[in-house]
């Protein structure tokens, strides 16, 4: 079978400005450094996704062969996992080959970055998927998002919290990074609003 070419980078666009994150951000990065599977995990809401898009975004440049992207949100069950996955990769399941194989042959040795958002609901079918592919796809990295921990061999976690509030102990300027960021929202929810 015929190795794929680059897979590419498939990103969510950002629909408004990123505010904050930046030590979070540099944590990522140096996570991904010695880890393949880096998971970003904490409350829902807090930031994790537009995190992780950020830092791949920075990182695109290190991964030559793509930046695809998998939300696992709307995946209904474990078994639809492996189907997401593949189609982030633009990966047709034609041959009535298991398809977590194919994606190996796919990815094969290219260096790839996959994130992968929104495992909680999907935690253990996402494991599997994560530790096959990293098995046989030795150039991938994984970066993932979930509300706890994928458990798989050799993760990184990188817990994410809410941003900090004014009065809150902060030598960083991070609830200002808060502030900022609720003002933004809230004007551009209401455009007059003092």
């Amino acid at each position: 079978m015929a190795r794929a070419g680059p897979v590419g980078s498939r990103l969510p666009a950002e629909r408004s400005s990123f505010i904050g994150r930046r030590a979070e951000l540099a944590d990522v990065r140096r996570l991904l450094s010695g880890s393949r599977l880096v998971t970003l995990v904490g409350p829902g809401g807090v930031g994790k996704t537009r995190l992780a898009v950020r830092a791949a975004a920075d990182l695109r440049r290190s991964f030559p062969a793509g930046v695809p992207f998998a939300d696992l949100a709307a995946v209904p069950d474990p078994a639809s996992v492996a189907g997401q996955v593949a189609t982030a990769f633009g990966v047709r399941d034609r041959s009535g080959q298991w398809l977590p194989a194919r994606l190996v042959d796919v990815i094969a040795e290219q260096q790839v970055l996959l994130v992968l958002d929104n495992c909680e609901h999907v935690r253990d079918a996402a494991a599997v998927l994560v530790d096959t592919l990293m098995t046989g796809c030795p150039g991938l990295r994984v970066l993932a998002t979930s509300r706890s921990p994928l458990d798989v061999e050799g993760e990184a976690l990188l817990r994410v919290p809410p941003l900090p509030v004014p009065g809150g102990a902060s030598a960083s300027g991070a609830a200002d990074d808060a502030v900022r960021l609720l003002i933004e929202r809230a004007t551009a929810a209401a455009p007059g609003l003092a």
